[in-house]
């Protein structure tokens, strides 16, 4: 677009999340850092920074992972996403 390459990866994210938030967990940067911050503190998981964005089977399996390590098996994705995203949002918007 205009002499840019534009990445949809997130919009899709957030496409197929709202139409089927039961299987689709949604990609949103601050949740990607938030997740960083976890796995630096607690070790839920391994991932190298990076990876999550645009290989969307493995970001999946990390919000699966977290999930699990922080025994949150009884919320939905959407749930998770609107935790992580608010406080990715207020920790990270701070810093900038």
């Amino acid at each position: 677009m205009k002499g840019k390459v534009k990445h949809n990866y997130s919009f899709a994210t957030k496409y197929c999340g709202w139409h089927r938030p039961d299987i689709y967990p949604i990609y949103d940067s601050y949740v990607d850092r938030l997740l960083q911050a976890y796995r630096q503190q607690d070790q839920f998981a391994e991932f190298k920074q990076g990876e999550l964005w645009r290989n969307y089977p493995r970001y999946k399996e990390i919000i699966e992972k977290y999930r699990d390590h922080y025994d949150l098996t009884q919320f939905s994705f959407k749930e998770l996403d609107k935790f992580l995203w608010l406080y990715g949002k207020e920790v990270f918007a701070a810093q900038s």
